[in-house]
This record gives structure tokens, sequence and C-alpha cells, in this order.
């Protein structure tokens, strides 16, 4: 990933990693993947357990989202845990989408993980 190389039948090309961090110490991170101007993708994020509930993601996730703006990216997509649905939906401005959206409109290396939409 960190040369954006190809591996057996995953594509990593695209693929970046932000992070935010406090003084020395990383606090929440995000990796994201670009399919040029159509959409990108988050398909994993993480904020340390004790830094959670200080909005340290949510500025990470503004800067991403400005940075994919500033690339002229129209949508992004990620696949949501069933129990985190409603933050990304209520917190974030995300709508789901049905298995039919997915396939007709955004490729089909989008990251799957067990258990979510």
């Amino acid at each position: 990933m960190v040369y954006g190389r190809s591996f057996k039948d995953q594509d990593f090309c695209g693929m970046y990693c932000a992070v935010l961090m406090v003084g020395s110490v990383v606090v929440s991170a995000a990796i994201f993947r670009i399919f040029g101007e159509e959409v990108a993708e988050l398909p994993l994020v993480a904020t340390r357990s004790e830094c959670q509930g200080n909005g340290y993601f949510q500025s990470l996730f503004y800067c991403v989202e400005g940075l994919l703006a500033s690339l002229n990216v129209k949508d992004l997509v990620l696949p949501a845990a069933d129990e985190a649905e409603s933050l990304w939906r209520n917190r974030f401005g995300f709508q789901t989408l049905g298995q039919e959206q997915v396939a007709q409109c955004f490729p089909s290396t989008l990251r799957a993980f067990y258990r979510c939409n």
C-alpha cells in the first residue's frame, strides 16, 4: 500500500493514509482510496480509545473531505458497520446505498468487511 502497487488480486493504487497528531502522538487515522473524480472510499478509520469523544476524528474527516473536494471528487462512500451506520448518517450526512446502487455506480474493488453495509 505504501507504494500503491498490486498484490495478487488486490490493487492498492490510489490508497492513502491520513493521520491527526497531537504533539507527537497519532490520535486518529483514516485510510482512503481515490477512484478518480467519480468516487473515493473510506474503508478504515480509527481513533485512540483514550482520545475518543474529543472531536479528533471529526476534524480529520473534514480535512479528508476538503482534500477530496479540492481534487473534484464527487462522492465518498464507506462500508459502515451495522452499529455505526446511524452515526455516519446522522453526524456526517451519509446515506445508505442499496446493493444495486453500489454495483451500478462504484468500482467492484470497494473493500467489503463482515457485517458492513
